[in-house]
C-alpha cells in the first residue's frame, strides 16, 4: 500500500535514527528524528509546497500513513 524510503543519517545506522518517509497513491507522510512530521497531498501539490502535518482535516490520514510507516519498521 506504500512505499517507505530512509533517508540516512551519519549519526546511526539504525532506521529508527533516520528520517522516514512512507508514501501512497495520493500523499506522503515524513517522520523526522526529531519527532517533526510533514504530510503532502499529492493529488492536490505535487510539488510538496503545503504541508498538512497539523491540518484537522488531515489528521486520520496522518495517522494511518504513522501507522504503516512503523509497522514496515518492525518487518
Amino acid at each position: 500500500d506504500v512505499a517507505l524510503t530512509i533517508i540516512s543519517s551519519w549519526r546511526s545506522k539504525k532506521p529508527e535514527k533516520q528520517h522516514l518517509s512512507v508514501r501512497s497513491k495520493d500523499f506522503r507522510y515524513i517522520h523526522y528524528v526529531n519527532g517533526a512530521e510533514e504530510l503532502y497531498d499529492h493529488r492536490n501539490d505535487p510539488y510538496e509546497w503545503k504541508n498538512l502535518s497539523n491540518s484537522k482535516a488531515y489528521k486520520s490520514i496522518k495517522e494511518n500513513h504513522k501507522k504503516m510507516l512503523f509497522e514496515l519498521l518492525k518487518k
